[in-house]
């Protein structure tokens, strides 16, 4: 499933690929070579996913609406907000304040404002890799050991610029690494 497929198959999702992905315990995908064609790799998840949201129920607010109920009271969203890019970067913006850091927050929104400066959020990059761990597959403890090497960096004074440090987001994830690899050892 993926980039490769669609390159081999013309499709994101071969039947073949379905009946593997369904018996598998995860599936990742993406890639910037796809992102941008008529037929994309999310288009695969897309049809593993939709029986499994049939029970969810849209609701359509305005963006303004949206903003001030999360700033009041960011966790009576419970699901999937979905929203254009311009407005996302807003309310992830908005949001990041709370935390007292844009991007601190584990987020799948992948934003490139910073690309090639070498200042990513790479905690708030880091830890959606615990979200997946926990929430989707039950897996506690795979999470703890993403979360548990992100809180010894932070503890150790490790700050990227988006903290008000001076550490590179390759400084960070090499920290982060390495006490993953003690844990992984353990």
């Amino acid at each position: 499933m993926d980039g490769c497929s669609i390159d081999a198959n013309g499709t994101p999702l071969t039947d073949e690929t379905l009946a593997a992905a369904k018996n598998a315990d995860a599936v990742l995908l993406g890639g910037p070579r796809w992102g941008t064609g008529a037929v994309r790799p999310e288009q695969g998840l897309l049809k593993l996913r939709r029986e499994g949201v049939a029970d969810l129920k849209g609701e359509h607010q305005l963006v303004g609406s949206v903003s001030i109920i999360m700033t009041r009271n960011p966790t009576c969203f419970d699901g999937v907000v979905v929203m254009s890019n311009l407005f996302g970067d807003i309310i992830n913006d908005e949001l990041g304040i709370m935390p007292t850091s844009t991007g601190l927050l584990p987020s799948f929104n992948l934003n490139r404002t910073p690309d090639g400066k070498g200042f990513h959020k790479p905690f708030g990059t880091i830890l959606p890799v615990a979200m997946i761990f926990q929430y989707p597959f039950d897996l506690p403890e795979e999470a703890k050991a993403v979360e548990g090497p992100v809180r010894v960096a932070l503890d150790g004074g490790l700050r990227a610029t988006d903290l008000g440090g001076n550490t590179t987001r390759e400084e960070v994830g090499d920290a982060v690494v390495k006490e993953m690899k003690k844990i992984i050892r353990a």
